[in-house]
């Protein structure tokens, strides 16, 4: 006797279109201007004319599968969708500050002589909850995206201390120093 695997079924309607690349386990939906993009590591999907099929064996990944069908159904209702992404600035005396003038441009001290100046675009907004902690958000995951790695890019973590700039979903692998005999 074979275990019954959990199916759920998504119509996706004909303003939106969908993409499915099974050999990297990615859905994209695109709606005018919006992107939907997820990476799906052990749920298996099918996109058959407009239905797009889940299923799962795993008990522990059904509550996944459920909140990402929601965030897809979420998609198709609304008209747009926020994508975010979050930067900690890990380190001593690294932090950012917004200009009193202007405050799309982005000041960071980020351990250097000199301060970085990032000007973000009008479609991105900033939020922040103390000087370490930056939530970009934007409608468009593309520029959301550009935007930052740019500011990624300026300082890399460190592999011996963990210092830099990191996304909340990097995991740095710490190299072991030097040992003293």
């Amino acid at each position: 006797m074979t275990k019954l695997k959990n199916i759920f079924v998504i119509k996706i309607p004909k303003t939106i279109n969908c993409f499915v690349c099974s050999n990297k386990n990615i859905i994209i939906l695109k709606k005018k201007n919006t992107i939907f993009l997820k990476k799906i590591c052990e749920i298996d999907f099918l996109l058959h004319k407009s239905f797009l099929f889940f299923s799962c064996n795993d008990k522990l990944l059904i509550n996944t599968l459920k909140n990402l069908i929601c965030s897809i159904k979420d998609f198709i209702k609304k008209k747009e969708i926020n994508f975010y992404k979050k930067l900690t600035l890990n380190g001593v005396g690294y932090r950012f500050n917004l200009t009193k003038d202007n405050p799309d441009i982005l000041n960071l001290l980020l351990g250097y002589s000199h301060m970085f100046y990032v000007k973000l675009p009008s479609e991105i907004n900033m939020f922040y909850l103390n000087h370490n902690n930056i939530y970009l958000v934007s409608k468009n995951y593309i520029q959301l995206n550009l935007v930052s790695n740019i500011i990624k890019s300026l300082k890399y973590p460190d592999p011996y201390k963990g210092k830099g700039i990191v996304f909340e979903y990097d995991v740095i692998k710490l190299k072991e120093g030097k040992k003293i005999q």
